[in-house]
This record gives structure tokens, C-alpha cells and sequence, in this order.
């Protein structure tokens, strides 16, 4: 589901381009999985890792972090009981785009 997410981002060249301030490493963490990846102006890189405080952190169960990838859930809306995240709002706010967009 992330890669399936991932390639559609990339593949749409109006959304990652518009994207100059930085770059921005992403950790999607549930029970089971471990996601993490990184924005750049150039497109989204899966798998890379970074654990420390400039990390946008996203914890979620796994059937959440679907409709999320899917464009079906917003991060700001959602309950706070079914997510956890960590970063700063623009950051968040960035990334809800990119879900949205690319569903």
C-alpha cells in the first residue's frame, strides 16, 4: 500500500515540484509496519530512515494508515485516539495534500 502510494505521488508532476522549502523525512509506524521516506522537490524516496527530532512521525493502526494512503482520511481530522503524530503542522499539513491529491 505505501509503494502503490509512493509510485502515484511520483508519478504526478504537479504535486512534488512546488515543494522548495526542504526537505522533510517521514516514518509511518504502526503495530506491524514500519514505513519511512523522504520529500524532496525531486519526488518521494522510500526507505529512507532517520529517527531524530526533524522527522515527521506518524503512528497509526494499520487499517487507518490505509484510508490515509488512500485520500479517504485526513491527518488533522482525524481522533486522536487512532493517531499519534510528531512534526511540525506544516509539515502535516504538506503530506495531507499529497494523500488527497494523489488518491
Amino acid at each position: 500500500m505505501m509503494k502503490t502510494w509512493i509510485e502515484k505521488v511520483n508519478h504526478r508532476n504537479d504535486l512534488i515540484p512546488s515543494w522548495r522549502e526542504r526537505e522533510i523525512h517521514v516514518a509511518f509506524q504502526s503495530k506491524n509496519n514500519l514505513f519511512t521516506f523522504l520529500i524532496t522537490p525531486a519526488g518521494i524516496c522510500p526507505d529512507v530512515q532517520r529517527t531524530d527530532d526533524g522527522t515527521l512521525c506518524v503512528h497509526v493502526e494499520d487499517s487507518v494508515m490505509e484510508d490515509l494512503l488512500a485520500g479517504r482520511e485526513r491527518l488533522t481530522a482525524m481522533d486522536d485516539s487512532l493517531i499519534r503524530i510528531n512534526g511540525s503542522f506544516s509539515d502535516v499539513l504538506y503530506l495531507e495534500s499529497l494523500m488527497f491529491l494523489a488518491k
